[in-house]
């Protein structure tokens, strides 16, 4: 199966384009041979397939996906009964931004762009992930 099938949200209000989270995930597959291989799931349905690597810098991510005691570490799928698909889609998205630039640590990272009517949900949402 390829990248660009895995990342596609079986979401019908979904446009058929790629979001901006799913071509991080495609670019970033190309570029380092890595498999997307967790699922988050938003609270409207829409899927998000992530790889391990950008999705363990969230720390509650980390602690679900590398405990085997939790369900979601065996299944790597994540449900998110409270965060919508188009904050969950900001927060994969910081989540590969946050990957490709913590490879300096000498770099300060670029503001990450925010829309102003999201912003309270995604930092809430961020909170709860430690991301």
């Amino acid at each position: 199966m390829d990248t660009a099938s895995l990342l596609s949200s079986p979401s019908p209000s979904t446009p058929p384009q790629a979001s901006a989270a799913e071509r991080a995930a495609r670019d970033h597959t190309e570029r380092s041979g890595d498999q997307p291989d967790v699922r988050l799931v938003a609270s409207d349905g829409r899927t998000f397939v992530v790889h391990a690597r950008a999705a363990e810098l969230a720390g509650t991510l980390r602690a679900l996906l590398l405990t085997a005691a939790f369900a979601e570490g065996v299944a790597r799928e994540v449900h998110f009964r409270n965060i919508p698909g188009d904050v969950l889609e900001k927060v994969v998205q910081f989540l590969y931004y946050k990957l490709q630039h913590s490879a300096n640590a000498d770099v300060e990272l670029l503001e990450f762009p925010l829309e102003p009517e999201t912003a309270m949900e995604l930092l809430m949402a961020a909170d709860f992930l430690d991301a």
